[in-house]
């Protein structure tokens, strides 16, 4: 058959095709284009497309080279338009320490610090605005710290024979092994310094059997890492006292075989990272407790043995002998000292003969050493405290609590103030910022944060804060029933929170803009829903410091995000203690309801402070602009997650939603306590047929919360509570609410 003939055969089968599709309705395909064969003779080929390169070049520091690590891992989710080079190699000492500045020139940046730590600040800088935009986005830029010393306090749950202050509670139990874990410590610190962080606390009621060995004291240094088998309850005391027990002795396991002086290498590895990441390391004790130690060469808890007094004097010196990258001490007269009028001299002298002698032993060997004691102003004063510690060699620094045990209150607190008003001119102050008012939703308030670290005092008197729980342990969070999510590092759970409080203790003129796309960028989002859930934390950020400020308990047994107080205070914080509240916080600018209504009683019309209605009406607000805002969010939520930083993303936003729920709650009880408290003043019914409505309403709400916590956390017993604060566990308390004002009589 010719070609001809096969021609004709295919143009006919073609037409019956078109004519059937048009028979059908169904749209005709368009016919192909024949490609024709390349000529390879004359056709050239096609240009390659481009390739550009960044080169990152580094000094031999630590810092720096992890400022590279943290550009190169930023510019490779990037596309480049051209070559670039970035520089992080110059140290110019004029700057001042932490200080950096980058200078962009065509596709060149140049990172200039003023020593090691400023190189690498300057660094991630500059990552920071590659994974924002690219590095077409970098510009040329100054820093300096407004705080100089942005710090963690991490009570540390070393072992079962050297607790930490918080170990009768399960987040740290769970966490004994993980202090024992360098990865922890490696993840922990990136972190930090991520964050601009530059100073680590762990703070034990007695470290030195599980960190040092001395030579006189063969005995007492511990091999091993031990964990009881007996569940902690709420008999624990909140002094510590009796944080090891007698049947604890027979009821243990190992969990980590080391001997000590692989601890000791252990240690000196974690801050020997530290230090690599412009990290300083210092350890903080309570005194004086004695567990690893059982007794052995006569040692007892009494201030006047004599014996306990050459024992601590001997481990102080060993500890700074040990671990040369060491920067400091922290010491407390503390719970476990004499706490009568008077003892006050005998405390001191005790801390001198023993923290302060052990140091300067030490010191001796080293009298270039730059090393700092912190002595925190607990059951002391300035005075005496300046005149016994008159001879140390080292650095002397204090410290005092700046917010008590509640940061989440007022961002402009003043309990510090008489504290430092008579710091001596020659000593600065480290401020202890207190995180006891929330441990499971996430919290990230902008403007609160920014308002709190512009208010700190200035560098004449502040030497750094320190930032951290007494009630829990920030290791590895085990809280969520998320198996994925499960076992995360606390700093990388709350990550957002640590990056407000240490970016901008840094720099206190970071903008929205930049913590917007710092959202977007950590959980890969686009931008629009990063400035959504940073509006959402805004809002939902400011529930639990109205509330606190409100209800004013300034003790860690205070618990606002599950409205209790442990045992020996009140437990479950009922109506009739909010109608009858007049502990609103000093200085909060919040007025107490007692002292509103007998205002209004009064005929007061006007008020400078935040009174009870405006409250109510701040936090039905907040929680509806929070829940506007997580509801729009959450029609865009995907079925399955594609990354850990989506899923924590969701995580985050229905913690919004949580805080938002609790908000709601905290407004109806409020406004039924108001209406009691209506009651109280004027016999009129209505106002308790009101307040009985509200807690009708107010138990829905609570119920409804319950039932989201319960979907996504677990209770943990909480060592500062004793107990494991659980909102269903709750609902029959929130519903006694109701007799109660039912059951109210005025003038009772």
């Amino acid at each position: 058959m010719n070609k001809k003939i096969i021609s004709v055969i295919l143009a006919a089968v073609m037409l019956l095709g078109i004519l059937a599709a048009c028979s059908s309705g169904e749209p005709v395909p368009a016919p192909a284009e024949t490609t024709p064969a390349p000529n390879t003779q004359n056709d050239e080929p096609a240009p390659a497309a481009p390739t550009y390169a960044l080169t990152v070049n580094a000094a031999a520091l630590p810092p720096a080279e992890f400022a590279k690590s943290e550009i190169e891992k930023a510019a490779a989710n990037t596309s480049l338009n051209a070559d670039w080079s970035v520089s992080v190699e110059n140290i110019d000492e004029s700057l001042g320490a932490q200080s950096y500045t980058v200078e962009v020139k065509d596709n060149s940046v140049t990172v200039t610090g003023g020593d090691a730590a400023g190189l690498m600040y300057g660094g991630l800088q500059v990552a920071d605005e590659i994974s924002f935009g690219g590095l077409e986005s970098v510009k040329s830029s100054t820093g300096a710290p407004t705080v100089l010393n942005r710090g963690i306090k991490f009570n540390i749950p070393l072992d079962m024979r050297t607790p930490s202050y918080t170990d009768a509670g399960d987040a740290a139990q769970l966490n004994i092994e993980n202090m024992w874990d360098m990865d922890f410590w490696k993840a922990e610190l990136d972190e930090l310094a991520r964050n601009r962080f530059n100073a680590l606390s762990i703070w034990n009621l007695n470290p030195f059997p599980s960190m040092v060995k001395l030579a006189d004291y063969p005995d007492i240094a511990l091999d091993d890492v031990w964990k009881t088998t007996i569940p902690f309850d709420g008999s624990y005391n909140g002094t510590a006292t009796n944080m090891v027990r007698e049947e604890h002795w027979s009821n243990y396991e190992v969990v980590k075989t080391m001997t000590i002086d692989e601890k000791i290498d252990f240690w000196r590895s974690v801050m020997a990272y530290a230090h690599d990441r412009g990290i300083k390391f210092y350890v903080f004790t309570w005194n004086i407790y004695l567990y690893g130690e059982q007794g052995k060469y006569g040692l007892t808890t009494d201030i006047d043995n004599e014996a306990t007094r050459a024992y601590y004097r001997a481990c102080a010196k060993a500890m700074v002998e040990t671990y040369p990258d060491l920067d400091g001490i922290g010491i407390t007269a503390g719970e476990n000292m004499k706490w009568e009028a008077g003892d006050e001299e005998k405390n001191e002298s005790w801390l001198w003969e023993t923290y302060g002698l052990g140091v300067n032993d030490a010191l001796e060997a080293e009298p270039e050493r730059d090393f700092t004691l912190i002595h925190r102003m607990h059951l002391t004063d300035f005075a005496l405290s300046d005149s016994v510690w008159a001879d140390f060699k080292g650095t002397l620094d204090y410290s005092d609590k700046y917010s008590f045990a509640h940061m989440h209150s007022t961002s402009t607190p003043h309990f510090a103030d008489e504290t430092l008003s008579l710091l001596p001119e020659n000593r600065r102050m480290w401020l202890e910022v207190r995180w006891d008012d929330m441990y499971y939703a996430r919290w990230g308030d902008y403007e609160f944060i920014r308002d709190y670290v512009s208010g700190m005092p200035d560098e004449s008197k502040l030497r750094g804060f320190l930032f951290g729980p007494d009630g829990y342990i920030f290791g590895r969070d085990y809280t969520s029933l998320d198996s994925e999510e499960r076992g995360r590092l606390h700093i990388e759970k709350c990550w957002y929170e640590y990056a407000l409080l240490g970016r901008l203790s840094y720099d206190p003129t970071l903008s929205e803009d930049y913590f917007t796309s710092l959202i977007a960028t950590h959980y890969g989002v686009e931008k629009d829903k990063a400035a959504l859930l940073f509006g959402a934390m805004n809002d939902a950020g400011k529930i639990v410091p109205l509330t606190t400020r409100f209800f004013w308990i300034n003790t860690d047994a205070y618990y606002p995000e599950m409205c209790l107080t442990n045992k020996t205070a009140f437990g479950f914080l009922t109506v009739k203690l909010w109608a009858n509240a007049e502990n609103a916080l000093e200085g909060g600018g919040m007025m107490s309801m007692p002292a509103y209504v007998d205002a209004v009683m009064a005929g007061t019309e006007t008020f400078e402070q935040i009174t009870p209605p405006e409250l109510i009406e701040l936090l039905r607000g907040y929680s509806d602009s929070a829940m506007e805002k997580v509801n729009a969010l959450l029609t865009d939520e995907p079925g399955s997650y594609a990354s850990i930083g989506e899923r924590e993303f969701w995580s985050t936003v229905k913690d919004q939603r949580l805080q938002a729920e609790m908000g709601y709650y905290y407004a109806e009880k409020t406004a039924a306590a108001l209406d009691l408290r209506m009651y109280n003043a004027t016999s009129d019914t209505k106002y308790q047929d009101a307040a009985i409505e509200k807690l009708t309403n107010a138990v829905e709400l609570w119920k409804t919360y319950a039932a989201d916590f319960s979907e996504r956390y677990t209770p943990l017993l909480m060592g500062r509570l004793q107990l494991a604060p659980d909102p269903t566990a709750l609902i029959p308390d929130v519903e006694a609410d109701i007799k109660l004002a039912q059951r109210y009589r005025p003038g009772r």
